[in-house]
Parts: C-alpha cells; sequence; structure tokens
C-alpha cells in the first residue's frame, strides 16, 4: 500500500495545473495532463484494491500511516470524481471506483474490525466507531450534494460552483478541523 500511496502523491500535481489543452509539464515532454491524472487514478485504484484484500483480522494490525493513506487515498478519489476538464472523464471514474460504494465498503470493513477487536464489549470513545460515524457522514454528504446534483457530462468549471477544496474532509491536514473531528455524527 505504501508504494501505491506515493504514486498517489507524486501524480497528485495534476490537480495543480491550471491549463490542460496540450500542456507539457516542464522537461517532460512526454507527459501530458490526462497521463498524469490516469497515473494517479491508477495508483488510487490500486491502493484501494490492496487496502480491500487485507483481511479482517488484520485490520488491528494497521499502523496509522495505513489509516492516514487511506483518508488521503479518499481525497484523491474525491477529487478525481470531480476534477472536470475536457481530458478528463470523470464518469468513467465514477463507474470504475465510485466514491459512495469505496467508502461504504470502508466503513463495514470498519465495523467488522471493530466488532472483532472489541468482541461484546462496549467501549466509550471507540476510535472505530469514531472513524465509521466521520466515513459515514461523508459518504451522505457525497451523495446528497455532489453525486446527486453535478452533471457529470457538462465541462465547465474545473471544480462544481462554490466548491473550497481547503474545506473538504481527508483532502488536506489543514481541512481536517477540530469541528469535524470533534463531534461524531
Amino acid at each position: 500500500m505504501n508504494y501505491y500511496a506515493a504514486e498517489i502523491c507524486l501524480y497528485e500535481v495534476g490537480f495543480k495545473l491550471s491549463t490542460t489543452t496540450g500542456v507539457i509539464i516542464q522537461d517532460l515532454e512526454s507527459l501530458r495532463l490526462p497521463d498524469i491524472l490516469y497515473a494517479c487514478f491508477q495508483a488510487t485504484r490500486s491502493w484501494f484494491e490492496a487496502y480491500l484484500s487485507v483481511p479482517i483480522a488484520d485490520h488491528c494490525a494497521l499502523t496509522l500511516i495505513d489509516f492516514g493513506q487511506l483518508f488521503h487515498a479518499i481525497g484523491a478519489l474525491y477529487k478525481l470524481s470531480v476534477f472536470d476538464i475536457l481530458e478528463w472523464d470523470i464518469s468513467t471514474v465514477r463507474k470504475t471506483l465510485d466514491l459512495s460504494i469505496i467508502i461504504d465498503q470502508v466503513a463495514s470493513r470498519l465495523e467488522e474490525a471493530k466488532d472483532l477487536y472489541n468482541g461484546k464489549t462496549v467501549v466509550q470513545n471507540c476510535p472505530w466507531t469514531f472513524c465509521i460515524n466521520k466515513l459515514r457522514a461523508c459518504k451522505t454528504w457525497w451523495d446528497m450534494t455532489v453525486a446527486s446534483g453535478m452533471d457529470i457530462s457538462a465541462v465547465g468549471e474545473v471544480w462544481p460552483d462554490g466548491f473550497n477544496e481547503e474545506l473538504l474532509p481527508f483532502v488536506t491536514s489543514d481541512s481536517l478541523d477540530e469541528y469535524f473531528w470533534q463531534t461524531t455524527t
């Protein structure tokens, strides 16, 4: 998973490029923006395939770095799902690796891991439950706002109207504000 996480970080540079048509990235004549975004998509897809192949019993052995990579991969998938430029087909991204389905799978796996780890014991302030609630809140937000209201065939602004990348959960460390993480709804 570490390899794919490093690739995601490397290829996320594509989100920072302002123009797209025929742009050649400085001295890399053969690498164009759609190639960079596709490489980021492939790395994100591979990361989730690797994560989803980890047995539930081994979730307790995953490190904080692994969970940080999980949230980073979710953020990258979000960006890939809304980065609306002429050369990038977000409908294919959404069909191949649907953010709502991925978040649901991750939350379900964490619930299974929580049950395996906690058993029948009720634990106050359980970190598993906290993460599950945050993921479910993100899924609900996605389903109610972006997924239901965005015309994925329209090409216009790179980000949806009113979108502020800095406020998105899991996208940047600055966006993990105190309010989001302290509320468990």
